[in-house]
């Protein structure tokens, strides 16, 4: 704590009144000494009192943690659940594609036989067109029958190898194309 002072006037430049400069002096206090001030007076002059205490128990956080163990519960058994839907999903692809692969099959033995009606109509409406007894409608008419169905026969053929290679692949054998 200071003990005394002085006083020094201070001349400030650049002081104007009416545009005329004037003197203006500022009086400078700076201290000549200090006393030694203990350090439960400077307590005392400051004065701010106060406490604290905290205490934490993490035993009893509100229960976060058997919160958490609950929620990490439910994550395992969302988590199974996912993956049992996720086989159901898998069986019905499959059961979907051998049933396709089913159809497919009937499908291709119902063009063959129609590709092998249509053939022999085909031949039956050449050995006419030799004879004279079938004009050019009817012929061209049983030659587009049979192109049509030869048609069908190779998409119904494709179609079946594709669903073949779709079961092959859910039976982990890959895609290849033989």
């Amino acid at each position: 704590m200071p003990n005394g002072y002085t006083v020094d006037r201070v001349t400030q430049p650049g002081i104007y009144i009416n545009g005329d400069p004037a003197l203006f002096e500022v009086d400078s206090y700076t201290p000549t000494g200090y006393d030694p001030v203990s350090y439960g007076n400077q307590l005392d002059q400051n004065i701010g009192y106060g406490w604290g205490a905290t205490l934490s128990i993490p035993i009893l956080n509100n229960y976060a943690f058997k919160g958490n163990v609950e929620k990490a519960k439910i994550s395992v058994i969302n988590a199974d659940i996912e993956t049992e839907k996720l086989k159901q999903t898998l069986k019905t692809n499959i059961q979907n594609a051998l049933t396709s692969a089913r159809a497919a099959r009937k499908s291709l033995e119902g063009a063959e036989a129609a590709s092998r009606a249509a053939r022999i109509a085909l031949e039956n409406a050449d050995r006419k067109a030799a004879l004279g007894a079938l004009n050019n409608f009817e012929y061209l008419s049983a030659r587009s029958r049979s192109d049509t169905a030869e048609s069908n026969l190779l998409i119904a053929r494709y179609d079946y190898y594709f669903q073949i290679k779709v079961i092959e692949y859910y039976m982990g054998r890959g895609i290849r194309l033989d």
